[in-house]
């Protein structure tokens, strides 16, 4: 989730994916025959009252609640769809929280977001998953959450225990690519373009003992100073610099940015 929103190429591709699947027409179907195989039955306003209760959840999945009992990022059935497919995407998992299931006939009274780094599993000594809690793991006194109240989404089957594979796992390290080389290329502009090398006299004795550790703390002060391109050195007698850092044309930083961001993107 951090990444989304320090890294410009994983926010643009996640931002587009999510913001395309809570753009998604849809209708909710009654399965006639059981069986799921043969188009279903469109609910509408001629439906019963406990189908047309369940379209307007999904439509409006807290308007039950007061204004100050909502969540910002999920009123809407389309906000609630985006932060899903975002975090689903991102992190593999997310959840959402049926809140007061017995409220109408086991219609939940509003179904709430809830982020997946606040939800914690309950595993039972084979490794099952029993329950849920919030904000903390059960041993360090986390809320306890029912099973049954509580609804997962997986952008892929998790290989073993509760969690699946986001995104995001795949990607890190061409996400990392493309932020060492906006910091590396952000600290070069800071420094006016130095780069990092061993100054020394070219001559032995070129600078007396006496002078030489004045001229050191003068010469770190300058380098280390906001403003060290802009400040001048002068130095009696002649000095060499030699270059220990690569050049950005070196490091081919506009190569690896744009590979960065196409592997992102792509993936």
């Amino acid at each position: 989730q951090l990444l989304y929103h320090e890294h410009p190429d994983v926010n643009d591709a996640e931002r587009t994916v999510s913001g395309r699947a809570s753009q998604v027409k849809w209708h909710l179907e009654v399965d006639a025959d059981g069986t799921g195989e043969e188009k279903g039955i469109e609910v509408d306003d001629a439906s019963s009252p406990q189908l047309r209760a369940i379209r307007d959840l999904l439509e409006r999945p807290q308007a039950a609640l007061g204004i100050e009992e909502r969540q910002t990022q999920a009123v809407t059935w389309r906000q609630l769809r985006r932060i899903t497919a975002r975090h689903m995407g991102l992190c593999g998992w997310t959840y959402w929280y049926l809140d007061q299931t017995d409220a109408l006939a086991g219609i939940p009274l509003a179904i709430l977001y809830l982020n997946p780094t606040r939800v914690f599993p309950v595993l039972s000594k084979t490794g099952n998953l029993i329950g849920y809690t919030l904000d903390k793991p059960i041993d360090e006194g986390g809320t306890p959450l029912e099973m049954r109240n509580v609804l997962p989404f997986f952008l892929e089957p998790a290989d073993n225990g509760p969690y699946g594979a986001g995104l995001v796992q795949s990607i890190w390290t061409k996400a990392l690519i493309g932020q060492v080389s906006d910091r590396h290329i952000a600290t070069s502009l800071q420094a006016g373009g130095r780069l990092t090398g061993i100054i020394s006299p070219k001559e032995p004795g070129g600078i007396a003992d006496d002078k030489w550790e004045q001229f050191v703390r003068d010469y770190r002060n300058i380098t280390d100073n906001p403003d060290a391109a802009k400040r001048l050195q002068i130095v009696k007698g002649p000095i060499e610099y030699t270059r220990m850092a690569a050049t950005m044309r070196e490091l081919m930083i506009p190569d690896l940015s744009k590979i960065g961001r196409e592997a992102v993107l792509a993936h």
